[in-house]
């Protein structure tokens, strides 16, 4: 309603209220307009003093092409302003209009007129809140802390059926109008009490960081199979069981790291996270198992069973070393018995025999001289007898 105003430098001097007390206070200078400089000369003045140098008020800034020099737009204003603050609408309503003579679009007259004339119920709403005065205030300084607009305080007045807003005193009831309540303040919630350390709880952590992962094991276990464990006891008893087991496989303890990754599992309740760690335990136990048995076969001379044994080892794990160097083994054993079995047989003549193992101790080890020798010698053999046959079939 009010429209854009232009910025407004207003100082209004207040006198706290100590009971009945004057709210405006005018300048020497305002109050005897008929002093001995000339309007020309006072406008001149006005335009070059500082604002913040006259004692009492703050003008309103004046633009120099705004109006003719003859009408101080500022003073006008300010002059009104004043007015308004004694209950005297007439002389401010003169003021008001001699600016408007001159320049009709002035936002901060059209502003002031409208305080004036505007039903205050029209403006406001009819629903308020009623504010007791305390000493101190003023109609301006309450415009300001609820409206924040210390300019309203003209309609705030009629509003609360003040005809005078100088005649404010301590305890006079100024009505405000509802939408500018301020929000009731919300009580800061008290922070709950932090929760009691629990020692045990304390020294498990302490524990777990220093890696002593079974006397974790020892301390907490009591309360997991008592189910008297809280959140932070299974979480911290789960790290204890996962620490432990994954130093006893790096020791090639096996089957008590796969049982501590199982209990891990059982009291995270998710056995996802370590479903392959206990996998992979399984094949590395069986794994294990099988490079025994191959040994013992080595040892006793049955070469086959061994290497399929180790072969099913590798099968499991194929990077065990110990797999790998047992497998070199057992088939160096392989081809050397292969070879010698296959010299007995060639000395007895029974060449394709011989033959056949010479050609399975090469498909072990491609390098071994002597079986690829024999082998030849063998092959040369057989085509020889073959040749003195269908010498003699053609001459019967």
């Amino acid at each position: 309603m009010t429209g854009c105003r232009r910025p407004l430098y207003l100082f209004l001097s207040v006198v706290s209220l100590t009971g009945c007390g004057t709210l405006w206070q005018m300048p020497a200078h305002d109050l005897n307009p008929q002093s001995a400089v000339t309007q020309e000369q006072e406008t001149e003045t006005l335009a070059q003093t500082p604002s913040d140098s006259l004692d009492g008020f703050s003008f309103i800034e004046v633009t120099p092409d705004a109006t003719p020099k003859k009408i101080n737009i500022a003073r006008n204003l300010n002059q009104a302003i004043a007015a308004l603050g004694k209950g005297q609408r007439d002389e401010a309503r003169s003021k008001v209009n001699e600016v408007l003579d001159k320049d009709p679009d002035n936002a901060d007259a059209l502003a002031l007129l409208e305080q004036m004339d505007v039903n205050p119920v029209i403006y406001f709403g009819s629903e308020y809140f009623e504010y007791k005065a305390r000493a101190g205030d003023s109609m301006t300084r309450i415009a300001d802390r609820f409206l924040k607009d210390h300019l309203k305080f003209y309609i705030l007045s009629r509003y609360s059926g003040i005809d005078n807003p100088a005649s404010l005193v301590r305890g006079q009831t100024v009505r405000i109008p509802a939408q500018y309540k301020p929000a009731p303040k919300v009580a800061r919630k008290q922070p709950s009490p932090a929760p009691a350390i629990d020692p045990a709880l304390k020294k498990a952590e302490a524990l777990l960081n220093s890696q002593q992962y079974v006397e974790v094991i020892n301390l907490l276990e009591p309360r997991v199979q008592n189910n008297g464990a809280g959140d932070k006891a299974l979480a911290l008893i789960e790290q204890a069981y996962a620490g432990e087991a994954a130093r006893l496989a790096t020791e090639g303890e096996l089957k008590p790291a796969k049982l501590l990754y199982r209990k891990a599992a059982r009291v995270a309740g998710d056995s996802s996270a370590y479903d392959a760690r206990i996998a992979g335990l399984s094949d590395q136990i069986k794994a294990r198992d099988l490079q025994r048995l191959a040994s013992l076969h080595l040892k006793s001379g049955q070469l086959d069973i061994a290497m399929e044994n180790i072969r099913e080892s590798l099968e499991l794990v194929p990077d065990s070393n110990v797999s790998k160097s047992l497998y070199q083994r057992i088939k160096a054993g392989q081809v050397n018995a292969y070879h010698a079995r296959a010299l007995e047989l060639f000395n007895d003549d029974r060449f394709e025999e011989a033959l056949a193992l010479w050609d399975a101790a090469l498909e072990l080890d491609p390098t071994h001289l002597l079986s690829k020798t024999y082998q030849e010698r063998c092959k040369a053999v057989l085509e020889r007898n073959r040749e003195i046959a269908l010498s003699y079939s053609d001459d019967q």
